[in-house]
């Protein structure tokens, strides 16, 4: 071997290990809070879904149009809720909500998973689509009801009147769950009214890849017209056009009272709605 082929051959680097080949090829992955989270909001609703299932399913009709096949049972509902839990642990990965920035928005999404799980249990109990999905709602509705509870509570405090009372707690759902990044929205002046356009919901999107947006449309985004009445006494909600039914925009319009609803009167508590975009920025 002449010198300079001695040299060539010092000037080559190693031959690296197949090991340290494959974690050259391989970029790390970036950390997730993905599993904690899951975890967490699994805990969270156990209980309150167990509390939920016997008020929303226990002794319902199997079948609305056939008595005979009897009403749910506790065995059954118990059967349900483990398909549920079953569903949504192989459900949640796939979400993969350690992209979303806010916790509000992984925590929805990952309540739409759960929503899903508990639907595709009610299927399997031969109960047909339309009606697990009144279903789901009747369950999610108990615990979306209890949700307000605080929130309403500090906006009577803070305010006497209901138009106020009824735009600060959506101030304060729009800082957490509804909040930027995950969700884009521009809140707006009304007529007497809290005005909301939702631009992109995470909870759609999710449910979108899974080929249920009719289920979201049929089930989540039922929901406000209930919860404005819980809200304030006499509130109403109106939503002329939503993203689940393939429009650019959810367009929501708030009232505290049922007699605001379509008037033409501007009070001082539309100011209010118009700056809460920019108190929200």
């Amino acid at each position: 071997m002449t010198g300079m082929e001695t040299a060539k051959r010092r000037a080559e680097p190693a031959p690296r290990s197949p090991a340290a080949q494959e974690n050259r090829s391989v970029p790390p992955v970036p950390p997730t809070r993905a599993p904690y989270e899951v975890t967490l909001v699994r805990l969270a609703l156990w209980p309150l879904a167990r509390w939920a299932a016997k008020r929303a399913l226990l002794g319902r009709y199997l079948d609305r149009n056939d008595p005979a096949r009897g009403r749910v049972t506790r065995d059954q509902m118990d059967r349900v809720l483990r398909q549920t839990w079953q569903a949504y642990d192989a459900l949640a990965p796939g979400a993969q909500v350690g992209r979303l920035k806010t916790r509000g928005n992984r925590q929805n999404v990952l309540l739409g998973v759960f929503s899903l799980a508990v639907w595709r249990a009610l299927l399997a109990e031969g109960i047909d689509q339309p009606y697990a999905t009144e279903l789901v709602t009747d369950l999610a509705w108990k615990i979306y009801e209890k949700w307000v509870v605080l929130p309403r509570l500090a906006a009577r405090c803070a305010h006497r009147d209901p138009q106020q009372q009824m735009n600060l707690m959506l101030r304060m759902f729009l800082r957490f769950p509804f909040s930027r990044p995950g969700y884009d929205w521009q809140a707006r002046p009304g007529d007497g009214a809290f005005a909301l356009d939702i631009y992109r919901c995470p909870v759609r999107d999710y449910l979108r890849s899974q080929g249920e947006e009719e289920f979201m449309r049929n089930s989540w985004c039922t929901l406000d017209f209930a919860l404005a009445q819980v809200m304030t006494k006499g509130g109403r909600y109106q939503r002329p056009h939503t993203l689940t039914a393939g429009d650019r925009v959810c367009d929501m319009k708030w009232f505290a009272s049922a007699d605001l609803a379509g008037s033409p009167r501007r009070t001082a508590e539309t100011a209010t709605a118009a700056g809460a975009e920019s108190t929200l920025r």
